[in-house]
């Protein structure tokens, strides 16, 4: 009797405990089902939160770029435009400049032409720029690349100044040569003319080291390039020989008065004395 109990309790134990175990197989293979399904909603939106943050830095940035790049462009531009203007005006300067000689003045005017058109075609390129990168380096070309206000403009000014004292100095020499041959003239007429060709040889000194320093400056200026090293240095050089000119400039004028004075001296007729009546 005692055995059966023992049977049954032993047969009631393992019955329960094959329930147990079935429900946990149950349960285990139910969470797999469901558990996924409330994460994959928790997840989502995180994930669309991140993606839509992703997309809104890329946004931002590409707003930033833009942006940027129409700044640049737009500094170009005005960089250009001013540019140009300038050099119009300097062409302006030269067309209208009547003591340029001709072949000088076609040379640098040939020379501002091709440097607006080539600064018109940067332009251009500036204006189809797509990335903020190429156009800054090709903003930055227009002072690296053309110098107008470094160099080419001060050079083309100084030119222009050297030339027109140049002509300035030619047509002393040729007023030179004529007053020679007028003293020549007078002395071969037993005029005294001492004076007068002190004071002619003395403007020719003047008018010699004039041409010999304009000589020596124009050459400076001529191989001053954009790759030249510290261009300033040449032209403040050249800017102080120029301004030391104007004495000797102011030096045959003084001669030129002098010889006027001195020719219309020894050109006057001589007194002649009247004897006086004999009383």
């Amino acid at each position: 009797m005692m055995s059966n109990v023992v049977y049954q309790t032993y047969k009631s134990m393992k019955k329960r405990t094959f329930i147990l175990l079935s429900l946990v197989v149950i349960l285990s293979l139910g969470l797999a089902w469901v558990v996924p399904v409330p994460l994959a909603h928790a997840i989502s939106p995180l994930v669309q939160n991140h993606q839509a943050k992703v997309e809104e830095k890329a946004s931002a940035s590409a707003q930033r770029e833009q942006t940027l790049l129409t700044t640049i462009i737009s500094t170009a531009n005005t960089m250009i435009q001013n540019r140009i203007a300038d050099l119009q005006k300097l062409t302006t300067r030269l067309t209208s400049d009547k003591r340029l000689p001709s072949s000088d003045k076609d040379s640098m005017t040939t020379s501002l032409t091709t440097t607006i058109t080539d600064l018109k075609n940067l332009q251009a390129k500036i204006d189809a720029d797509t990335d903020s990168t190429t156009a800054r380096d090709d903003r930055k070309s227009i002072v690296t690349g053309y110098k107008i206000y470094a160099i080419y403009e001060p050079r083309t000014r100084l030119l222009v100044i050297i030339d027109n004292l140049q002509t300035s100095a030619n047509t002393v020499g040729s007023l030179s040569a004529r007053l020679q041959t007028l003293l020549n003239t007078l002395q071969s007429q037993g005029k005294n003319v001492t004076s007068a060709q002190n004071s002619l040889n003395d403007m020719n000194s003047q008018l010699s080291k004039i041409n010999t320093s304009l000589t020596a400056d124009k050459s400076l200026i001529t191989n001053v390039t954009i790759s030249t090293q510290n261009p300033q240095s040449v032209f403040v050089t050249v800017r102080q020989n120029l301004s030391n000119l104007r004495f000797d400039f102011a030096q045959i004028r003084l001669d030129i008065a002098q010889l006027r004075t001195q020719l219309h001296s020894s050109t006057s007729p001589t007194p002649t004395l009247t004897p006086s009546p004999t009383k």
